[in-house]
């Protein structure tokens, strides 16, 4: 069971007060996405991961928290357009305009994650290119982030895959250094997966179907 409170923010950009629905409890029953994305039920709690002003339209995981993002940067048409992309999701947008603002800041791996969340809200409306877009950028974000713990190994792998990115995982992972048996398995998987052009999403489940 999920369970919301509202909580009432005042913008750190604007000063105005808004009322934010926020995830109080959920639970996850089933194997996560190689992207990490989670089981349900939270995987159906993302609308309440980006607070978004309704006022001065600031996007942030939480909109009270003190920012160098002003609004000139807010009113700008970069800004306001997400960098010229249409998404078909509001969400997507708010995810994406999340990204932006931890980048002015320099908050790269806040930005990524920003960014794979943007490519989730993506995927459940069907906006593939945009799926791909903010996959590909958030890729782009390891060689700032440099993390490298097994899910991070795998998001990378499942970023470049999903992405269209076909020759990198190939190449990246031929020669896999890890002591976690479970994520060789997985990164040999999204290994095969790249080599067959295959850009669907997969679980855990589908790597150890027998585990």
């Amino acid at each position: 069971m999920t369970t919301y409170f509202t909580m009432e923010r005042r913008c750190a950009v604007c000063g105005k007060v808004h009322k934010y629905q926020e995830v109080g409890s959920t639970n996850c029953f089933g194997p996560s996405d190689l992207d990490l994305r989670p089981a349900p039920m939270k995987r159906w709690t993302m609308h309440a991961w980006v607070q978004t002003c309704p006022d001065c339209g600031y996007s942030a995981s939480r909109v009270d928290k003190p920012t160098d993002v002003d609004k000139e940067w807010l009113a700008s048409e970069a800004y306001r357009t997400c960098a010229g992309r249409n998404f078909a999701s509001d969400l997507a947008a708010d995810f994406y305009r999340c990204y932006m603002n931890a980048m002015c800041e320099f908050h790269e791996e806040t930005a990524m994650l920003a960014l794979l969340h943007a490519a989730w809200a993506c995927d459940d409306e069907g906006d593939e290119e945009n799926a791909k877009m903010c996959r590909r950028e958030a890729e782009d974000l390891f060689g700032i982030v440099r993390c490298d713990s097994d899910d991070y190994l795998i998001l990378r792998a499942d970023l470049l895959r999903r992405s269209g990115q076909f020759d990198r995982p190939i190449e990246m992972y031929k020669d896999i250094h890890s002591e976690n048996e479970m994520a060789k398995k997985i990164l040999r998987f999204e290994e095969q997966r790249a080599a067959a052009h295959d850009t669907r999403r997969y679980t855990v489940a589908d790597v150890l179907p027998d585990d």
